[in-house]
């Protein structure tokens, strides 16, 4: 409702829901070396993102989910790229 009131969304269009999961495929990585990481899996086909942990390291995460079923696809394949995937909450902040 709000989204629509300032106008981000059309009365008709768009529709919002909860993502709460993603996968981390990396962990408390500082934040100097994240674009190096960010290139070596995007290499290897893993379109990955970054939030930030507020202590100078982010968290390296692929994916959003509503529920930790709808990762499960996603958790196989980076595995057979070579990636070790954990689900979690997505906490942290955008960089």
């Amino acid at each position: 409702a709000d989204l629509r009131a300032q106008r981000v969304l059309g009365a008709g269009s768009g529709s919002i829901v909860r993502v709460p999961y993603a996968i981390r495929v990396g962990d408390r990585v500082p934040a100097a070396d994240a674009p190096r990481r960010i290139a070596e899996l995007a290499r290897r086909g893993v379109p990955a993102y970054l939030l930030s942990n507020g202590d100078g390291t982010v968290s390296v995460l692929a994916g959003a989910f509503e529920t930790p079923a709808q990762a499960s696809f996603l958790a196989r394949t980076l595995r057979a790229a070579g990636v070790q995937p954990t689900l979690v909450y997505r906490t942290g902040r955008s960089l």
